[in-house]
């Protein structure tokens, strides 16, 4: 199909086009996800931040009865809330 205008082919339906876009738009990133963001993302999951962001989910889920599978220290069940 030769294009209408640019980016825009005949006999293209509308789903399609708002999918490409969609497609278009994930590829691009999260506007609202900043350059500087990015950068601390980067950092965290392989970068010089790593390891202690590691070790500090490792303590959140210990901690957390809920993640860690651990019976609650008082008794409650833990998964009613109140635990």
């Amino acid at each position: 199909m030769r294009p209408i205008l640019p980016g825009i082919q005949a006999g293209v339906s509308v789903a399609d086009r708002l999918l490409e876009e969609r497609r278009a738009r994930r590829r691009a990133g999260d506007p609202r996800f900043t350059d500087d963001g990015r950068a601390i993302v980067r950092r965290l999951i392989a970068g010089d931040l790593a390891v202690e962001f590691g070790r500090s989910l490792d303590e959140i889920s210990e901690a957390d009865p809920l993640l860690s599978g651990h019976d609650c220290q008082d008794g409650h069940d833990c998964h009613d809330g109140h635990g």
